[in-house]
């Protein structure tokens, strides 16, 4: 599977057209199409460009190898920061994330013991 192959596969995944996907990545649909059907090459600033706008793992779209989307810590907070940002601020998610971080170290660790105990079961 050739990398212009793996574009789409990531375009699929993220569920965009051709022309939405290519509005995000600020360059027309004919681009997209091209690339996507091995009429173009990918720039190097292009794949690192994707690789940021949709966290997607570099190694992953230039070789196909692990996983499609990065997984990491900095990854998940910002995608969870991007969820709360577009929900209402009295949604269960944005109430426990502003309880979580007004907690005072002494909390922490009794939430930790709580978290432990509730695991082992």
């Amino acid at each position: 599977m050739t990398i212009n192959e793996r574009v789409k596969i990531l375009r699929k995944e993220l569920k965009l057209s051709q022309t939405e996907f290519a509005e995000k990545l600020s360059v027309s649909r004919d681009v997209i199409n091209n690339i996507e059907n091995n009429r173009a090459e990918l720039k190097e600033h292009f794949i690192k460009f994707m690789c940021r706008e949709f966290d997607v793992n570099e190694n992953w779209l230039r070789t196909g190898e692990g996983e499609m989307f990065k997984i990491d810590r900095e990854t998940e907070i910002a995608k969870l920061t991007k969820q709360l940002l577009k929900e209402e601020e009295t949604s269960f998610k944005n109430r426990l994330v502003s309880v979580l971080a007004n907690l005072k170290e002494q909390e922490w660790e009794t939430l930790a013991k709580i978290a432990e105990k509730s695991a082992k079961k």
